[in-house]
């Protein structure tokens, strides 16, 4: 006789899983502080329970096809079950409603990349990116493709040192799957850590602050070893200016003038410091903390301090430029290859 305690939910290649909305986000997501899932999806107007599908078929990594990936939940006790209000069916699935809905366990992954052979951190069609290869190789390990959540969408060419994933999957060895993963990452993407943390923690919508470094290198000579990970100007910059000019930066402050904008998001951030650091041989790092950043800011705002360290914006054209609020008023933006996620705090 089957337990009465265990139960199943599935439906052919998806499986379903419900999420509590925590509060609202900060960062205005759309989602009631949630990240969008992929593939269909159902969320009430309320606040109430809802659930997304968390499948997708594993690609093949030697031919590049979708194979099928079977996926159901199965064989949970009651107690890892929580209850969620009739999901319309989905297409492949007969089921009007589904009243039990299965929370699996959560887990942190700390991880740090060199972002040069990648276009950037999320996933895109036909491009190599650290979403794409990490879930390639979590999905070898796992043998399915969980659904993750990332602290830190970095661009192409922006490297990380202290980014964090989280996901959520059954009956998993964490020691094993750092060491299988970065076996098959090799040096570009590295493991640090893989640990089981509460129920709820999502690695983007848990953090309360990002810092990120940027490495400027003032000598007007290109370090070979350090090429990838600095930018090297050719004027010569006044450092006080541009200690100057990232003053104007601290505080809950509207940074449409350095961020590339989405309809519909609000682009006001809380900064938490902002300096310029001589880190010696002509070398100046910039650092930054605030709870989270739009497309650019942090590439944006080392372009305007430097061009105010070379001469070319005065000054007092700083808080100007913030409050036009106008995108088309900035001048530089620094490349990407200068600025490393340096950690995010929960």
């Amino acid at each position: 006789m089957a337990d009465p305690r265990l139960c199943h939910v599935g439906c052919g290649a998806l499986a379903f899983r419900v999420h509590e909305p925590p509060a609202d986000d900060d960062r205005g997501s759309g989602h009631g502080g949630l990240a969008p899932s992929r593939g269909h999806e159902q969320q009430p107007a309320d606040r109430g329970c809802w659930a997304h599908l968390v499948s997708r078929p594993a690609r093949n990594r030697n031919s590049g096809s979708d194979r099928p990936r079977p996926a159901q939940v199965g064989c949970l006790r009651a107690d890892r079950v929580r209850s969620c209000r009739p999901l319309p069916s989905a297409p492949c699935c007969p089921l009007r409603s589904l009243l039990l809905i299965v929370l699996m366990p959560t887990y942190r992954l700390d991880l740090s990349y060199d972002g040069t052979g990648f276009r950037g951190y999320a996933r895109q069609q036909g491009q190599r990116t650290v979403q794409g290869e990490l879930e390639s190789a979590m999905s070898t390990f796992l043998g399915e493709i969980p659904e993750t959540s990332v602290a830190g969408r970095t661009d192409a060419g922006v490297h990380a040192r202290g980014q964090v994933v989280s996901f959520q999957v059954e009956g998993l060895d964490e020691g094993k799957l750092v060491r299988s993963l970065n076996a098959m990452l090799g040096g570009e993407i590295v493991i640090r850590r893989c640990a089981r943390v509460d129920d709820g923690f999502n690695a983007r919508f848990s953090a309360k602050a990002r810092t990120y470094r940027y490495r400027l290198n003032a000598s007007r000579v290109v370090d070979p070893l350090r090429r990838h990970d600095e930018w090297t100007v050719t004027t010569a910059i006044e450092p006080a200016l541009l200690s100057a000019a990232v003053e104007h930066f601290v505080g809950e402050i509207d940074f449409t003038s350095f961020c590339r904008s989405v309809d519909g998001k609000s682009n006001v951030r809380r900064v938490q410091f902002a300096r310029w650091e001589d880190a010696g041989d002509e070398r100046q790092e910039f650092w930054v903390k605030a709870n989270a950043f739009c497309h650019q800011m942090v590439r944006s705002l080392v372009g305007l301090s430097y061009d105010v360290a070379r001469g070319h914006t005065p000054l007092a054209e700083v808080q100007q430029i913030i409050d036009r609020r106008d995108r088309s008023t900035m001048g530089t933006v620094a490349p990407p290859h200068g600025l490393t996620l340096w950690e995010v705090e929960y």
